[in-house]
């Protein structure tokens, strides 16, 4: 496991804000560049040169930036800490926003990984999602991306959407299979207070959504793709770097508006969500050291999320507790039931027990 620092930049600028999203995001262009301004300042008073492995600039939908702001941003990031040789530098675009334009510039700049927000390759789903794009938008861009030399691409597919069949969601996943893309990330639908799906009392067939999942299993996995986390299925090499070390507890330094971070000492700190807060020069309004109980509850619960399961050897001495001994009735009884196995130092869920992660998780907490 790679435990370099990771770099998180959040950039909350949308086109359109889409009906499922709960993320901090806002629709104003002009505030675009004193926000940028303002990034960078944070930056550049928190370098510690530490040497960073993975930096990933999400949203929001940073392809919508004025041209030029990912360099500013990625040259300040440069200039204030050491990325590896190996880095992994991810954009996150939507399709509509994916231009030559936009994939000249990350490619200048060192930007190796782009990750899509496809969410479906269906009209009438795209329509109720809220998407600006259509369903081939997705063709044009991953061709666009490929024809500026960046070919570790990443889209996303949204199940469980209202009105979304096993036919359609069937369909989405052959889809992007075709194209050949690396990565594919599969999100089931959860409905947010605060978005418009929660104001409209959209409700989630979670039955039908089991099922939808099963298949995206199915087919992704007979087409190579390995699920190594419960959301995340990539061809071998092309797993997400950023992603694994969120849930394997690598330090992580978080830039911009709601960004969060895991600094040195087990200290989590939360940036204001208030975007005209973070342009005035408000940044971080909360940190707190991580009581040990919730850390090991946070290692059980990200660990098995993962198809590399949880390394019970390393737990125990991080935690300086035995969790086998500790635990000892409810692994037995999950272990009967077939939700988890214990290989070697390794406790895992099995496929069965990836339906039933809440279960799991419950009972080892």
């Amino acid at each position: 496991m790679d435990k370099r620092p990771a770099i998180y930049i959040h950039i909350p600028f949308c086109k359109r804000k889409c009906n499922y999203c709960a993320f901090v995001s806002v629709c104003d262009e002009n505030k675009q560049k004193p926000y940028v301004t303002a990034l960078k300042n944070e930056i550049e008073k928190r370098a510690n040169g530490a040497e960073i492995s993975s930096v990933y600039i999400g949203g929001g939908t940073p392809s919508t930036l004025y041209r030029g702001a990912i360099k500013d941003i990625l040259d300040c990031v440069k200039a204030n800490y050491l990325l590896s040789a190996d880095c992994e530098i991810t954009v996150e675009g939507n399709p509509d926003s994916i231009t030559d334009e936009f994939c000249k510039e990350c490619k200048a700049c060192g930007v190796n990984r782009i990750s899509m927000g496809v969410q479906s390759t269906c009209n009438e789903i795209l329509h109720t999602l809220g998407r600006i794009h259509d369903n081939l938008a997705y063709k044009r861009a991953i061709q666009t991306i490929r024809n500026h030399g960046i070919f570790n691409i990443s889209c996303d597919l949204i199940i469980g959407v209202p009105t979304q069949t096993l036919k359609q969601v069937r369909e989405d996943v052959e889809n992007l299979i075709s194209t050949g893309i690396p990565h594919i990330s599969v999100y089931a639908l959860t409905v947010e207070e605060g978005t418009p799906f929660y104001n409209n009392n959209v409700c989630v067939d979670e039955d039908l959504q089991a099922d939808m999942y099963d298949e995206v299993f199915d087919i992704l996995t007979k087409n190579g793709y390995n699920r190594y986390e419960v959301s995340n299925f990539a061809k071998i090499g092309y797993e997400s770097r950023h992603n694994t070390k969120y849930w394997y507890g690598a330090i992580y330094y978080g830039f911009g508006a709601s960004a969060h971070s895991l600094n040195d000492g087990f200290v989590r700190s939360e940036n204001t969500s208030n975007v005209d807060e973070y342009i005035g020069g408000v940044t971080t309004v909360s940190a707190r050291e991580i009581p040990i109980q919730e850390r090991k509850e946070e290692a059980i619960m990200l660990n098995l999320r993962t198809t590399y399961g949880l390394n019970v050897k390393e737990f125990d001495l991080q935690f300086s507790c035995s969790l086998l001994q500790d635990k000892a009735e409810q692994i037995a009884k999950l272990t009967n039931l077939g939700l988890i196995s214990l290989n070697g130092d390794i406790l895992s869920a099995t496929n069965k027990g990836f339906y039933l992660l809440n279960t799991i998780i419950t009972e080892l907490l």
